[in-house]
């Protein structure tokens, strides 16, 4: 829980002392984008997640935590056209790891996502041996405010496959509330989460 309060202290620190128009005379800053708080478990997400994301013209920061892990994820959004390259480091109970990122979109309506990530160590295990800790490929299909993903994902060399569909809806200009549910194939676990985010305009 410990980390949790600290990634929490951390987001309403950022989000008071770097407004949205604090660096509004560079537009290749980091600008504070949005923050989510949502909790279940999805794909590749279990218990209370908070992301808080940041943005500039070129770039996106996304910073992700809760009691177990901690990670951030930085991104090139117009380096190549349909396709965003992403470095990502974090901690996963007290392991330290680091890989890459990219995300494909051909089309508005067709996204791919692929990851990964080797770890020093095992979870609850650091040392200096590198392993494989992440490796994750999805296809997403999106119409109207519904996402559907097919995914593989191996974490620490085991496997499964999910199936997840998305559904979300705003609240106002700023406020958005989501809702998933899903199955993980393999091993035969229904998968839900529900989450809120925040757009400052």
């Amino acid at each position: 829980m410990k980390k949790l309060f600290a990634i929490l202290f951390l987001v309403l620190v950022t989000m008071c002392v770097f407004p949205n128009h604090a660096f509004a005379q560079d537009e290749n800053a980091l600008k504070f984008e949005s923050v989510d708080v949502s909790f279940g478990r999805g794909v590749i997400s279990s218990g209370v997640d908070i992301n808080v994301a940041f943005k500039s013209e070129n770039t996106t920061l996304r910073i992700t935590g809760n009691q177990t892990r901690v990670h951030g994820r930085f991104q090139l959004t117009k380096l190549i056209p349909m396709v965003k390259l992403g470095a990502t480091a974090g901690f996963y109970k007290d392991a330290v790891w680091g890989g890459l990122q990219v995300a494909i979109q051909p089309f508005e309506f067709l996204s791919t996502l692929h990851w990964y990530g080797i770890m020093a160590g095992l979870p609850d295990k650091p040392e200096w041996t590198l392993n494989e800790f992440i490796n994750y490929h999805s296809v997403t299909i999106s119409a109207f405010n519904f996402d559907a993903t097919f995914a593989t994902l191996g974490v620490t060399q085991t496997w499964k496959r999910c199936i997840e569909l998305k559904f979300t809806q705003s609240v106002n200009r700023e406020w958005k509330c989501y809702a998933s549910t899903g199955y993980d194939i393999t091993n035969k676990f229904p998968l839900y989460s529900m989450g809120i985010r925040y757009t400052p305009q």
